[in-house]
């Protein structure tokens, strides 16, 4: 997407490599780096949360414990609670809430992830209904996953 605009990736970057290799790439030293839709931004939020899962799973090490969190549907969870958690943690957290719920992951590290837990039991509907303590912790652990997905996937963009 940014590429489209003409944004000048650092020099020695794959992504730099790559873009300079295609005919329809021309760098323009005044592009800021703004998208310039809805459905630019919405895409690139998408693209980063999914880069972030797979960069995290791949960097992070295993969780033992049967969850991040055993008592986030019946607990709100404060900042210091998720503070010490890795990358890999918090987006488990997020998303053994939906899997309480049998949620179907189309994600490959969740679905391993979660069909290896005794307790998931994957009821291949999305349909679900979340209590306000999930929404609140839900809100609070996605703001700390963009607040890490930005500083983690933003190097090559310079920012």
């Amino acid at each position: 997407m940014f590429a489209r605009y003409g944004y000048v990736f650092d020099d020695d970057s794959n992504l730099a490599k790559f873009f300079d290799s295609k005919e329809w790439y021309s760098s323009n030293s005044n592009y800021s780096g703004d998208l310039h839709s809805e459905i630019e931004e919405d895409n690139c939020k998408l693209i980063r949360i999914v880069e972030f899962t797979k960069l995290s799973h791949d960097s992070c090490p295993d969780i033992t414990s049967d969850y991040v969190f055993p008592n986030s549907s019946s607990s709100l969870l404060s900042s210091s609670d998720i503070s010490s958690k890795n990358n890999w943690e918090i987006i488990i957290a997020i998303n053994e809430i939906y899997a309480r719920y049998g949620y179907s992951f189309s994600s490959t590290e969740l679905n391993n992830y979660f069909e290896n837990k005794s307790w998931y039991n994957n009821t291949h509907s999305n349909d679900i209904t979340l209590n306000d303590i999930e929404d609140n912790n839900l809100k609070l652990l996605a703001e700390e996953r963009e607040r890490r997905t930005k500083n983690a996937l933003m190097h090559d963009l310079g920012k």
